[in-house]
């Protein structure tokens, strides 16, 4: 018997969402637009994610005018205050 023949007993007002075959509810006090609104959400987050970190070369280069050679630089220092923090840490 496999873990999706078993009954579960779901909260009284629940409903379900989505696929059968995923078995998915919503939480009472949850309306349908609620779940399109987080869906849609995250994947437009994800989207945004991802195209800002390949767009990222560009922007530097042809928006901010940063030249690519200096597009990783942070200057002289730059990382002395994280070693100094992350030691205190440590220590």
């Amino acid at each position: 018997m496999s873990g999706s023949d078993q009954a579960v007993e779901l909260p009284a007002g629940s409903s379900p969402f989505g696929p059968k075959r995923l078995n998915l509810w919503i939480a009472p006090g949850v309306s349908r637009l609620n779940m399109y609104t987080l869906l849609f959400g995250s994947f437009f987050g994800i989207a945004m994610m991802g195209f800002i970190n390949a767009s990222q070369p560009y922007l530097f280069t042809e928006v901010l005018n940063i030249p690519p050679a200096g597009a990783g630089a942070a200057g002289p220092g730059a990382h002395e205050g994280y070693r100094r923090t992350t030691g205190a840490r440590l220590t």
